[in-house]
């Protein structure tokens, strides 16, 4: 395929260790480092656990086995608000947890940083808002939470693309799918929604399906992973940032505090 006739689509999130390009159709990614391979890999593995337990997923037209690059068609999701995107959403989400674990695949995707990048990503973080002291603290009590076989890892609605002409929610985006906290890809839709009547009305249902002996799991999640989207907004370089992102990220934050308040996990 000629690269030359695609686009590279605007930037919105972190930037991946790959290239991608868009256009008559389909979306083509292109790894050109190991990083970029793996995660290429990982995403062939878990669209095609997705696939066998039932999950919705965007067909996978062809790809390198190694992860070199992949071809899959290209969907413009429409907008993530609603009653009908969150039900789809939150059944999506449950499905997911309730499914078998996948086999063992790639090695996982990890929410971490090199450690020599720590100083600088600290200093980032402190400059732009981020509570050193509250934001460990949060980080220890979200360790310690009870943890499932079967999460998404980063659910949020530019993974679960809100498609209704095809179906409903469709989920890509799998480098991260693995054990994970109980009632984590809920609480990680939460905290990156853009309306807050969604975020409310998403807040409620997940407190109406848990049992209130897991609320203040609830509270903790939804603490740390504020303050983890706020830390990812802020301590990447410069070229990676996104205002609309960083806005978000900031507004989240009292949503977040006060919810953990509510559901006694404030951290100590």
């Amino acid at each position: 395929m000629d690269l030359q006739v695609l686009e590279s689509p605007p930037f919105a999130g972190p930037r991946r260790p790959v290239r991608r390009f868009v256009g008559g159709g389909v979306v083509v990614e292109v790894a050109e480092t190991e990083p970029g391979r793996l995660r290429l890999r990982r995403e062939l593995w878990g669209r095609q656990w997705a696939r066998q337990v039932g999950i919705p997923t965007v067909p996978v037209l062809a790809s390198d086995p190694d992860g070199t690059w992949v071809v899959a068609e290209w969907w413009r999701p429409g907008a993530p608000a609603g009653p009908e995107f969150l039900d789809d959403a939150v059944a999506t989400a449950l499905r997911v947890a309730g499914s078998p674990p996948p086999p063992p695949g790639p090695p996982p995707a990890q929410w971490t940083s090199p450690r020599r990048a720590a100083p600088l990503r600290l200093a980032r973080g402190v400059l732009g808002g981020v509570p050193t002291r509250l934001w460990l603290a949060a980080r220890r009590a979200a360790a310690g939470l009870p943890r499932v076989p079967v999460t998404h890892g980063d659910f949020y609605h530019r993974n679960a693309l809100w498609c209704p002409e095809r179906g409903g929610v469709h989920v890509v985006d799998w480098e991260y799918l693995g054990a994970g906290p109980r009632h984590g890809d809920l609480v990680r839709l939460w905290t990156l929604l853009p309306h807050r009547t969604d975020r409310d009305a998403l807040r409620d249902r997940i407190l109406a399906l848990s049992p209130a002996s897991e609320h203040r799991e609830i509270g903790v999640l939804a603490l740390y992973l504020a303050l983890r989207l706020l830390g990812e907004n802020v301590k990447g370089a410069r070229a990676d940032r996104h205002r609309a992102d960083l806005n978000h990220a900031r507004a989240i934050q009292p949503e977040a505090r006060e919810l953990a308040r509510t559901l006694d996990a404030w951290p100590t």
